[in-house]
């Protein structure tokens, strides 16, 4: 059963601070984290090339990777600049009160 993303965030944080209260952080730990996320992407060009009948060198491969990851983060971007935008826009708009000729 899946959780709801605020549910699920919570959980994770509260487990990454578990950890590091066990443990010293590292370069080695971030250094792990971010080769575990790169080869997420170049698994997704890899397929995305074989379906088109590509065949990339891994200077390729990576590039692409590379950019696959900054268009997500881009999104993420946005996402978090229409969201505050939205909740500023709610808080600035009064609530309408019955009888209040609106």
């Amino acid at each position: 059963m899946s959780q709801p993303p605020a549910e699920r965030s919570l959980q994770n944080r509260r487990a990454a601070q578990l950890r590091w209260a066990k443990e010293t952080p590292t370069r080695a730990h971030g250094q792990r984290a971010q080769a575990g996320h790169l080869a997420k992407y170049r698994r997704e060009v890899a397929e995305h090339a074989r379906a088109k009948g590509e065949t990339l060198t891994d200077a390729e491969l990576d590039r692409r990777a590379l950019s696959l990851r900054d268009a997500y983060l881009s999104e993420l971007a946005l996402r978090s600049v229409r969201s505050r935008k939205a909740k500023a826009a709610t808080r600035r708009t009064p609530p309408t009160q019955a009888g209040d000729g609106a």
